[in-house]
């Protein structure tokens, strides 16, 4: 699937479950910047994890795609640089109420 312009984005927070949803542009296009050279490297052991520490969707008008920290679709990754500490500080400082 590819996406050709991205929407909104919505950051979930897996331990609480609340969920931030950016629309504004600048902002998309700031998150963006963020994780766009973050390398992903399948890790050898694929055994299912338990859960997920931030969960992100991407949307394109209808479609969507959905990431977490350390899965895309079915398959777990190492990330480097590891995008756990990117998002968790991004979704922190976001000035958006949780839903």
């Amino acid at each position: 699937m590819k996406i050709e312009k991205i929407d909104n984005v919505i950051i979930q927070d897996g331990s609480t479950g609340a969920s931030k949803t950016i629309t504004e542009q600048d902002q998309i296009n700031e998150f963006l910047s963020l994780i766009k050279d973050v390398e992903f490297t399948p890790q050898e052991n694929q055994d299912k994890g338990v859960g997920w520490r931030y969960r992100i969707t991407l949307f394109d008008r209808e479609k969507e795609f959905k990431f977490t920290t350390e899965q895309i679709a079915d398959t777990y990754y190492d990330s480097n640089p590891d995008i756990l500490p990117i998002i968790d500080s991004y979704y922190q400082q976001l000035n958006i109420n949780e839903k």
